[in-house]
C-alpha cells in the first residue's frame, strides 16, 4: 500500500537511530591501520568476557563438554582468548565489508585453488564448506576476491538493521541467499555456481539428526548431504583462519569430499564434523564458542546450559 514505509526506509526511524550510531563507530574502527584496529577489537573482546556472562557461561560449558580432559585453568584461559577473538572479528568484518580489493589483499594468503577449479571443472556447482570460525567474514572477502561471485548462504539476523548491513557487506563480491531458500539455492548449485555454506550450528525438527561433534550427540541438519543431491554439486571444505603474529589470513581449500553425498546422510555428517574438530584442534579460541551448540534436540532431553536447580 501507498502508505506502507519500506523495509530500507524503516531503518532510519528513530529506533535504530542507535544502531547507526554504532554502525558509525564501526566504519570508524575499520577506518584505523588494520593492526591497530585489531588491537583495539581484541580490548573490546575482552570487557565483554567481563560483561556477557550469559554468553560466557555457554562457551564455558561448550568447553568443558568438548575438552573434558583439559583443566578449568586452560578452559578459563581458552574462553578469554576467544572472547578476544570476537572481538578482533569486529575489526576483521569492517575491513571486509568497507576495506578496498587492494587492503583486504594485502593480508590474504590462498591455498588450494586447484581443488576448487578441479571440483567445478565441466560446469559443476560446487558446495564451499566450512564452519562457524571468528574470522570468517574477512576470510570470506578474501575468498570472494579470488572466485566472484559466490552466494553466501545465511541466516537472517533478528536486528533488521544489523542484518542489513552484514548482507551489504557481504555482496560486495557475491550473492546471498538466506537458508529458508531451498529452491533457490538448488538452482544455483544446478546452474554450475558455487555456494558459501556452514551447517554447524544446532537444527530442530525432523529435518535434523543426532550426530556426534566432539564425541557428544549434537542436532545436526540433514541439509548438506541433501542440498549436494539436489544440486548435483560436489563438496569442498574450506578452512578459514587467523594466522598468529599479525602474519594475515589463510584460507586452506581442501579437494572435493569423494562418495559424497553417500547413502547414509548420518555418516556424510559424521565426516563433515570430523574435518571441522581437526580444524577446532588446530585453532581452538577461533571458534565459535558461544554458541548453544548441543542444544536438546527434543524438550524432554536434557538441557546442558540449563540454569543449575532449573
Amino acid at each position: 500500500m501507498e502508505n506502507e514505509s519500506s523495509p530500507a526506509r524503516t531503518l532510519y526511524s528513530p529506533r535504530y537511530w542507535p544502531g547507526w550510531v554504532g554502525v558509525m563507530l564501526w566504519r570508524a574502527l575499520a577506518a584505523l591501520p588494520f593492526a591497530l584496529s585489531l588491537g583495539i577489537g581484541r580490548l573490546i573482546g575482552r570487557v565483554l568476557y567481563r560483561l556477557m556472562s550469559r554468553r560466557r557461561r555457554i562457551a564455558e560449558i561448550n568447553l568443558e563438554l568438548c575438552f573434558p580432559s583439559s583443566t578449568r585453568a586452560d578452559r578459563e584461559h581458552l574462553a578469554k582468548e576467544h572472547f578476544a577473538s570476537l572481538g578482533a572479528a569486529l575489526a576483521e568484518a569492517g575491513l571486509a565489508w568497507w576495506g578496498s580489493r587492494k587492503r583486504v589483499l594485502r593480508y590474504a594468503k590462498i591455498h588450494g585453488l586447484e581443488n576448487l577449479e578441479a571440483a567445478a571443472r565441466g560446469g559443476r556447482g560446487v558446495i564451499l564448506l566450512t564452519g562457524h570460525f571468528t574470522p570468517l567474514e574477512l576470510t570470506g572477502r578474501i575468498l570472494g576476491e579470488a572466485v566472484p561471485g559466490i552466494t553466501a548462504i545465511y541466516r537472517a539476523n533478528e536486528n533488521a538493521l544489523l542484518d542489513a548491513v552484514t548482507k551489504r557487506g557481504r555482496e560486495r563480491t557475491g550473492h546471498t541467499l538466506r537458508k529458508q531458500q531451498t529452491r533457490e539455492i538448488v538452482r544455483t548449485l544446478r546452474a554450475g555456481k558455487m555456494i558459501w555454506y556452514a551447517p554447524d550450528q544446532h537444527h530442530r525438527g525432523a529435518q535434523c539428526a543426532q550426530v556426534p561433534f566432539f564425541g557428544r550427540p549434537a542436532a545436526t541438519s540433514l541439509a548438506t548431504p541433501r542440498l549436494a543431491e539436489l544440486g548435483r554439486a560436489a563438496v569442498v571444505p574450506y578452512q578459514p583462519r587467523r594466522l598468529p603474529n599479525g602474519q594475515g589470513y589463510e584460507v586452506r581449500l581442501l579437494p572435493a569430499l569423494e562418495d559424497f553425498p553417500s547413502a547414509d546422510a548420518v555418516r556424510d555428517l559424521e565426516r563433515i564434523n570430523k574435518i571441522l574438530e581437526g580444524w577446532i584442534r588446530e585453532q581452538p579460541e577461533q571458534y565459535l564458542w558461544i554458541h548453544r551448540r548441543f542444544k536438546p534436540a527434543q524438550p524432554d532431553m536434557p538441557d546442558p546450559y540449563a540454569a543449575p536447580g532449573a
